[in-house]
Order: C-alpha cells, then sequence, then structure tokens
C-alpha cells in the first residue's frame, strides 16, 4: 500500500489517456476526501498503470492510498489501461487512443495488446 505524499513513478501505459480537466480533478478530490478512495490504485513493477488520479487526488485530500499489483488481466498493461478507462472517459474521438500505427483502442484489444 502507497502512502500520502509518496513520490511514484507512472507506467508508460497510463499515459494513453490524456490529464483529466481540472474542474474534474477538483471533483474527484472533493468525492475522495468525502467519501474516501473506492476504487484501488493499479501498480505495475513499482509504477502507478491505473489511478494516476486518483492517487493525486488521495495526497490532496489527505487520504491514504490503497493499491493492488496488477495480475495481468486483459493480457497486457496496454490493453488493461484501454479496458478500464475507455468508456468511463469523457472523450473526444481525437483523445481517445491510439497506438504508433494509428490503431484505435478497439484494433489494439482485438489483436490482444
Amino acid at each position: 500500500m502507497g502512502e500520502v505524499g509518496t513520490a511514484v513513478a507512472v507506467h508508460p501505459a497510463a499515459d494513453i489517456f490524456p490529464d483529466m480537466s481540472d474542474e474534474m480533478f477538483q471533483e474527484l478530490v472533493e468525492d475522495i476526501a468525502q467519501n474516501g478512495l473506492l476504487e484501488l490504485v493499479v501498480m505495475h513493477d513499482g509504477m502507478i498503470l491505473d489511478g494516476r488520479h486518483r492517487w493525486r487526488a488521495c495526497e490532496r485530500a489527505d487520504c491514504v492510498v490503497q493499491t493492488v499489483e496488477w495480475d495481468g488481466e486483459c493480457g497486457s498493461p496496454e490493453a488493461f489501461v484501454i479496458s478500464r478507462n475507455l468508456r468511463r472517459r469523457h472523450l473526444t474521438s481525437s483523445q481517445r487512443p491510439r497506438d504508433a500505427g494509428g490503431r484505435t483502442a478497439a484494433r489494439i484489444r482485438e489483436a490482444g495488446g
């Protein structure tokens, strides 16, 4: 389990998605301050794989960051991040993730990562 104020690197796969807006981040901070962290931050190789905004929001809300190690679900870190984030984020089509070859998230999942 991570501790509040601990600097932790973000896994490159987490950067598939853009940062949330300042307004959305503030809403997350307020929610965590009121309700606590409801969804654990997922770690892989000592880095944040999913939950970089939750981690920062916990620090701002003075809430202990709770973590879980990625179990290999979805086959690759990239496929996992896409699966966890694609439908819950408000993204325009240009913000939706693509790999270096221009494949969309759906094509990446179909190819197994």
